[in-house]
């Protein structure tokens, strides 16, 4: 009796289940499902959200890399340098622009004590001129991140001198054209008493100079460097051509800067020469 295989003990002597590697064996019956071809609910759902997630993940971010071990292999984006370039020099034209922007409200004589939201303290003039440090020093990192490329093959000559760059010379000295006319901008108005009101009038022109060529570069420029023709309907693209459309539907009359009450003054230096003036003329005494 003791030997009998077909004893109750048969049934004693199954190894119990070892729940501590359940997850490894979902994940070994995942890899068996074209052999098997039978799931659980759990798994099969498990299954099909990992392949919609890689899927989205395919799709969100085409320049992706492969990684995994024996077991398995995921998908994950790595930024690289020219990712982040392209991000930097779009961050710079979207900062630019609302400088512009703002440049033509106060060529109109736009006064926010007067004008809405109608508070003190809004010194556009000062965050105008800051819009243009920090877009200066952001259009200049730009293309000094690609130094730190493997792939992209750029000299810190190359990055001020492109015309004879690696890849796309033509896009790229449009881009150190429209560095070198924003930085004369910004130079010229941070010493604009030196010049006088009329003269750094005049010199402060080049900015839609500059604005010209920096947009021609962000809709031409591949932001990959693989020499591609340009997208206009791409996400980049439109983002550059909406900027564009801003500034050219911004100007007022036609003539920023010029005409009417625009001659360039900002709003508080207005506020303050009229002050003056007031203050300056006789009093009728009857």
């Amino acid at each position: 009796m003791l030997n009998d295989p077909t004893g109750p003990r048969q049934s004693v002597a199954q190894p119990a289940p070892d729940h501590n590697l359940g997850e490894g064996k979902n994940d070994h019956r995942e890899h068996r499902q074209g052999a098997d071809g039978v799931f659980d609910g759990r798994d099969r759902r498990s299954h099909s959200t990992a392949i919609i997630d890689r899927t989205i993940e395919a799709a969100l971010h085409p320049r992706l890399v492969r990684s995994g071990d024996a077991s398995s292999s995921r998908l994950r984006a790595v930024p690289t340098a020219i990712d982040v370039s392209s991000v930097a020099g779009l961050i710079a034209l979207g900062i630019f622009t609302a400088q512009i922007l703002l440049g033509l409200l106060l060529s109109i004589g736009y006064n926010p004590i007067r004008q809405w939201p109608r508070q003190r303290g809004l010194k556009l003039f000062t965050f105008h001129n800051w819009l243009g440090y920090i877009g200066l020093a952001t259009a200049l990192t730009h293309p000094l991140i690609l130094l730190a490329s493997s792939t992209a093959g750029f000299r810190l000559f190359d990055i001020f001198v492109p015309i004879w760059s690696p890849t796309q010379p033509i896009p790229n000295t449009l881009g150190a054209i429209a560095l070198y006319l924003t930085a004369f901008v910004v130079l010229t108005s941070y010493f604009r008493r030196i010049f006088g009101h009329h003269h750094w009038k005049q010199l402060h022109y080049t900015s839609y100079a500059a604005a010209a060529v920096f947009y021609t570069h962000g809709v031409w420029a591949d932001p990959l460097l693989k020499n591609r023709a340009p997208d206009f309907i791409d996400a980049e693209k439109a983002y550059v051509e909406a900027c564009a459309l801003l500034v050219l539907g911004g100007r007022p009359g036609g003539s920023a800067g010029g005409g009417g009450r625009g001659d360039g003054v900002p709003g508080e230096e207005r506020t303050a020469q009229a002050l003056l003036i007031r203050r300056s003329r006789p009093r009728n005494v009857g």
